[in-house]
C-alpha cells in the first residue's frame, strides 16, 4: 500500500471518529435538555397505559419541539410487538398483516369499558381501533370498527367537549363519538364537532363547499346520529376564522388574513353565528341576513 492510500484512509477513520464523537455530543447535549412528562392514563386488574410527554431541542432545525408517546403494559409486561398483533387478531388470525407487531399509538381511558386505543404496525401506518380490558384475569384486544375499511385518519383521539364519551375523525370528513358507558360507536356523519347542547352534536363541514357558500352546519342527535336539521350558511353572511378545532392546548399561528378562534373559545363563536333551536328542530343564522348580506326584514 502507498503513503498516499495509507494517509487516506486514516484521515477517513479519523474523521469518521470525529463525526461519531460530535453526534453523541450532541446526543448526550440533547438529552441532557429534555423535559419527560408521564401521566397515568388507566390503571385497573394490571393493565395500564402512560402517556410520556418529551419536549426536547431540535438542533438540526434550532427550535423546540414536543414528542408523544404511548406505553401500555399488562402484569408489567409492555404490549408492543407479536403478542400484541395475536391478541388483536386472535379471532381471525388470516387478517393479520404481514408484519404482525402491533404497537399503541394512542390511547384513552374508557372507563368501566376498559381502555380504547389505536395500534398500528410502524412500517404500515394504518391504525385499528381496538378495546382492551380484563376479563376473569385475562387480557381481551377487541378489534373495532372492523366493518368500516377505510383509513382511521391518523390514530388520534381528539377532544370530544363531553364527559364520558371520545372523539374521532375519518379522512372521509366524517366524526365518529364512542360513548363509554355502555360501549357504542355513533357515527354523527360528515362534518367537524363544534359544540354540544342539550344532546345535540353542532358540526361544521367546511371543505369545497358549494358555490356561494361558507359552511354547512348540521345538528345531529348525539345519542344515535340522527341528523336534525342542516344551514348552507351564505358566504356573504360568514367570514369564516381559522378555527382550532382539534387541539385545545395548541396555540396556533392565525392563517394569514384570517383571525383565530382557539379550541375553548369556538362554543362561544358558535354561539355568535349560528343559532339551534330544538322545539322547532331548527338551525338558524345568529344574525339573520340574505344571500347578498344584507340583513333579514323582521
Amino acid at each position: 500500500m502507498g503513503l498516499r492510500a495509507f494517509r487516506t484512509i486514516r484521515q477517513s477513520r479519523m474523521f469518521r471518529g470525529a463525526s461519531l464523537l460530535l453526534g453523541a455530543v450532541a446526543a448526550l447535549l440533547s438529552g441532557g435538555c429534555d423535559k419527560v412528562a408521564r401521566q397515568t392514563l388507566y390503571d385497573r386488574d394490571g393493565l395500564v397505559a402512560t402517556r410520556i410527554e418529551r419536549r426536547y431541542h431540535d438542533w438540526s432545525t434550532g427550535t423546540d419541539r414536543t414528542a408523544v408517546g404511548y406505553k401500555i403494559r399488562f402484569r408489567g409486561e409492555a404490549l408492543c410487538g407479536e403478542r400484541l398483533t395475536r391478541l388483536l387478531y386472535a379471532d381471525a388470525p388470516e387478517r393479520a398483516p404481514y408484519v404482525p407487531r402491533h404497537c399503541p399509538v394512542a390511547a384513552e381511558a374508557a372507563g368501566r369499558a376498559g381502555l380504547l386505543a389505536f395500534l398500528d404496525v410502524s412500517s404500515i401506518g394504518d391504525p385499528r381501533l381496538a378495546r382492551l380490558y380484563v376479563d376473569r384475569g385475562e387480557l381481551v384486544v377487541e378489534r373495532l370498527l372492523d366493518e368500516r375499511p377505510e383509513r382511521l385518519h391518523s390514530g388520534r383521539f381528539l377532544p370530544p367537549r363531553i364527559d364520558g364519551w371520545s372523539r374521532i375523525a375519518t379522512p372521509a370528513g366524517d366524526t365518529l363519538m364512542i360513548a363509554h358507558d355502555p360501549l357504542r360507536i355513533v357515527d354523527l356523519g360528515r362534518g367537524e364537532l363544534l359544540d354540544i347542547e342539550d344532546g345535540t352534536a353542532l358540526l361544521i363541514d367546511r371543505w369545497r363547499p358549494p358555490a356561494g357558500v361558507a359552511a354547512t352546519f348540521h345538528a345531529v342527535r348525539l345519542a344515535d346520529g340522527t341528523r336534525l336539521a342542516s344551514l348552507e350558511m351564505p358566504a356573504p353572511c360568514l367570514a369564516l376564522p381559522d378555527l382550532q378545532l382539534d387541539e385545545p392546548r395548541a396555540r396556533l399561528p392565525a392563517a394569514q388574513g384570517r383571525a383565530r378562534i382557539d379550541f375553548d373559545e369556538v362554543p362561544a363563536w358558535r354561539r355568535t353565528v349560528l343559532s339551534w333551536r330544538p322545539d322547532a328542530a331548527e338551525l338558524t343564522p345568529a344574525m339573520p341576513c340574505d344571500r347578498a348580506g344584507r340583513a333579514a326584514a323582521g
